[in-house]
């Protein structure tokens, strides 16, 4: 199943409908589905903040941020762009919306990661040198030759520690960092400074850049039939 649908739709099929059971059951279902990259559910979740003469064109999940899980959905429709959050622990919910005929200007943004590959590799360094730090203080001190850098227990704790960062830290540190540093878009609206925010993963950016130039698109179609 992929993220991202473009089908122009009105109405989900059966199958998407949520089973008979209690509505917080159906509920939990449907947030379950959508988290995992259902289109189809992720549709039936965003059904109530449509009406029944919009046109959805394109919806998706675009990213997941804090320790406490929050997951943002994306969705055009023929008349709106949106952006639906949501925190399933706490039950937090937002939903932004922009009319496209209101839209003066698209911004994308992707966070550098240049800092944190640095400190992933600093890491390594660390570990090294962990490793060999009492065998160097005491060669420093006189106290044993210097080729005892080189033996075989110390070159085992190098070895342990640096397998450590590599299969543990770094990717606990990549993890933790990408989850707060996000990719995004911003929709500023015509004659005001509000506008709206879809944040995204690294990994989804792409999709992002698609909704963009379907925003484009429908806008310009919008403006022409204004006229």
């Amino acid at each position: 199943m992929t993220e991202e649908s473009t089908k122009v739709e009105k109405r989900a099929p059966s199958d998407s409908q949520p089973k008979k059971g209690s509505p917080r059951k159906q509920l939990k279902s449907l947030i379950k589905g959508a988290i995992s990259g259902d289109t189809e559910k992720i549709k039936a979740l965003l059904k109530p903040f449509l009406t029944n003469e919009e046109e959805l064109i394109s919806w998706g999940l675009s990213g997941k941020m804090g320790m406490i899980p929050t997951y943002n959905f994306y969705f055009l429709t023929d008349r709106r762009v949106g952006d639906f959050e949501i925190t399933p622990l706490t039950g937090n919910l937002q939903v932004e919306t922009a009319f496209l005929q209101r839209i003066n200007a698209v911004v994308m943004r992707q966070p550098a990661i240049l800092l944190l590959r640095i400190n992933m590799v600093l890491l390594y360094v660390v570990a090294v040198v962990l490793g060999l730090w009492p065998t160097i203080f005491s060669a420093v001190a006189g106290q044993v030759p210097i080729s005892m850098l080189f033996s075989v227990w110390n070159l085992t704790k190098v070895v342990v520690l640096v397998a450590l960062v590599k299969w543990v830290i770094n990717p606990a540190a990549k993890r933790v960092y990408l989850r707060f540093r996000k990719s995004g878009m911003y929709v500023k609206l015509i004659g005001t400074g509000a506008g709206s925010l879809i944040f995204a993963d690294r990994t989804r950016f792409s999709a992002l850049a698609a909704l963009a130039r379907q925003i484009t698109q429908y806008k310009r179609e919008l403006d022409k039939e204004a006229r």
